[in-house]
C-alpha cells in the first residue's frame, strides 16, 4: 500500500487511513507513506495499528517523523526487514536517544534484528553529529543488512562502520571531498561481496568514474 497524504485535493483523512490498515492486518506488509514536509501532517494516529507490527518493509518518505512514530518502528516485531526514513524528525534528540538505544546481545541487536536494508536520508540535521553518530551504533555489526543508504551522514562515520558489514551487497556513500586517500579507504572498507556502489563526490580531485573501485578493480 502506497499513500501520498497530501496532494491538489487537500488532506488524507488519517481516520480512514487507520480503519483500512486494520482492515487489511492479515495481508499487508508492505506500507509506503509519503507527505510535502512543508505542510502540517502526522502520522500518528496510522502507527496505533497494529497492523505496523505485521510489516516486512516500511517506507517513510518526505515526511516529518514524531518520536511516538519512531518509537513504534522500533519496538514492531522482528518481521521489519526493509526500513526507509527520509524527511526529517520533529525531535531530533528523542531520535537520537532511541537509536543510541540500540544495543546487541548475544549477536542480536535490540531493535529490528533482522533488517535487512536501510535507508537513512534526513534534511535540516546535516550538522547533528550526535543524532548521526547514534545511527551509526544503531546499523552496527549488522550481519543481515545487505542494503544500506546512510545519506548525508559524514563519510568519517560511515568509514567506521563500513567495515563491520560483509554482508552488504548494495551501498550509497556520500564524501565530500573525493581524493585518494579517501579513495583507498573505501575500497579496503566494502565487503568483498559487494555488487552496487553509488557514490556520491561533493568535489573530487579526478573524474569519479576512472576511480578503480567503480571500474571494478579493488587493491
Amino acid at each position: 500500500m502506497t499513500l501520498r497524504a497530501e496532494d491538489d485535493d487537500g488532506l488524507a483523512d488519517m481516520a480512514e487511513l487507520l480503519t483500512t490498515l486494520n482492515a487489511n492486518s492479515s495481508t499487508l506488509t508492505h506500507l509506503c507513506l509519503s507527505a510535502y514536509l512543508a505542510r502540517p501532517h502526522s502520522w500518528d494516529s496510522a502507527f496505533e495499528s497494529h497492523t505496523i507490527d505485521h510489516l516486512t518493509k516500511l517506507e517513510l518518505v518526505d515526511t516529518k517523523i514524531s518520536h511516538y512514530v519512531l518509537r513504534r518502528i522500533m519496538t514492531c516485531s522482528e518481521r521489519l526487514t526493509h526500513l526507509t526514513l527520509h524527511g526529517t524528525f520533529e525531535d531530533p534528540r528523542s531520535a537520537e536517544v532511541l537509536f543510541g538505544a540500540d544495543h546487541v546481545l548475544d549477536g542480536r541487536h535490540t531493535f529490528l534484528p533482522n533488517l535487512e536494508s536501510f535507508r537513512f536520508l534526513v534534511m535540516e540535521h546535516d550538522n547533528d553529529m550526535s543524532l548521526y553518530r547514534a545511527v551509526v551504533q544503531f546499523v552496527r555489526q549488522r550481519k543481515r543488512l545487505r542494503r544500506l543508504d546512510l545519506g548525508r551522514c559524514p563519510w568519517e562515520l560511515v568509514a567506521m562502520v563500513l567495515p563491520e558489514l560483509d554482508g552488504l551487497r548494495a551501498v550509497r556513500v556520500r564524501i565530500g571531498k573525493v581524493v585518494e586517500s579517501v579513495v583507498d579507504a573505501l575500497t579496503k572498507a566494502l565487503s568483498e561481496h559487494l555488487l552496487a556502489l553509488h557514490l556520491c563526490a561533493v568535489v573530487a580531485d579526478k573524474p569519479v568514474v576512472s576511480l578503480p573501485i567503480l571500474l571494478g578493480l579493488r587493491s
